[in-house]
């Protein structure tokens, strides 16, 4: 997941690919997707920020989604900047090992970020975070940059979840919680009174 090295060899890169997507072929968006997307479809002000690129967010229903790290649907010619979609990618890399585009011969690359390429809406990012009144940060343990700071710009307090430990500690308007998303989530349902049959998921 380096630049440098997927542009001198993207076979690795395209093994992993052949995987992850078979993958999200077999996997659904968890309760904890399904409560985030129900909070908003009951009117609340909703702004995921991701560092996931499986889409599984937009799957469970919510609408504004903000992927730090892009992701695997859409693509580009590394050599011409030609676009290519998600369907067509998938095409190619069932005709090919390495995803070459039609009109320059190009290698096609996911629009995924790599390290060495800058990550995308940062500053919308940073703009939700300071407009928030509650920001839950989740399954993250705020160790990977710039991400790991949305916390620190948060406009209200900072409930934290999850299992093990984290790079940001307890203080004035910032909680942790170790404990599994899911779990958490039908707890916090529960409080709200929430029938089980509102959340989209099993």
């Amino acid at each position: 997941f380096e630049i440098h090295y997927f542009d001198r060899d993207p076979k690795p890169f395209y093994r992993f690919s052949r995987d992850f997507l078979g993958m999200l072929e077999s996997i659904r968006p968890t309760y904890a997707h399904a409560f985030l997307a129900e909070l908003e479809r009951k009117g609340r002000e909703v702004t995921l920020v991701t560092q996931n690129i499986d889409d599984l967010h937009q799957r469970a229903g919510s609408r504004r989604v903000l992927p730090l790290h892009g992701h695997h649907g859409p693509a580009h010619c590394r050599k011409c900047g030609s676009g290519c979609t998600g369907e067509r990618l998938a095409g190619l890399m069932a005709e090919a090992e390495i995803p070459r585009c039609e009109k320059c011969g190009g290698v096609i690359k996911p629009d995924v970020v790599f390290f060495g390429e800058n990550v995308r809406h940062l500053d919308e990012s940073i703009r939700a975070a300071r407009e928030s009144d509650l920001m839950l940060v989740l399954g993250s343990s705020l160790t990977v940059h710039p991400a790991a700071g949305l916390p620190l710009e948060a406009g209200g307090d900072v409930v934290i979840v999850n299992q093990g430990d984290v790079g940001m500690r307890p203080g004035k308007r910032v909680y942790l919680a170790d404990a599994g998303l899911d779990d958490f989530f039908r707890e916090v349902a529960a409080e709200l009174g929430w029938n089980q049959a509102d959340i989209g998921a099993p």
